[in-house]
């Protein structure tokens, strides 16, 4: 596990992890100091994901960071898990036929495939930063992304 911290927080411009790692969270997620974030299979659910949110709009987590994606299972994930990410989050609902096609610097699967957008959702955080969640589904999974300044 040593050995993944000292990958985990380098100025990456792109981190692409996949698998389960138990003692990887949120906490650590949200000091990744990565430009574009990816993340499969982490033992992260909505409720991580609603801290994850809330602690980008206080200004707490890295400044670096421009977009993350994380990946859930649909078998992990609670029914209108979106209400559970944005829970006590101010924010603005997109209506769909003005949703954003995000412009990503790195051509990705997890951005070119996508069933269904579920909603997409405006912030702003400490300082006038905006962001932009979507939610997402392709098959079997759920993705949160996150999207600064776009």
């Amino acid at each position: 596990m040593e050995y993944i911290h000292s990958v985990l927080f380098q100025n990456y411009d792109y981190l692409k992890l996949a698998g389960r790692f138990e003692l990887l969270g949120i906490g650590a997620v949200k000091n990744m100091n990565s430009k574009i974030i990816e993340i499969a299979n982490l033992e992260i659910d909505a409720p991580d994901l609603n801290v994850f949110v809330q602690e980008w709009m206080d200004g707490t987590t890295s400044a670096r960071m421009e977009t993350i994606t994380i990946t859930l299972q649909k078998w992990e994930t609670v029914e209108f898990y979106e209400l559970v990410v944005l829970d006590q989050i101010p924010h603005k609902v997109v209506p769909r036929d003005r949703f954003k096609e995000f412009q990503m610097p790195i051509d990705t699967d997890s951005w070119k495939n996508v069933d269904r957008i579920v909603g997409q959702y405006e912030i702003e955080g400490e300082y006038e930063r905006k962001a932009t969640i979507q939610l997402d589904v392709y098959g079997n999974e759920v993705r949160f992304k996150f999207v600064v300044g776009q």
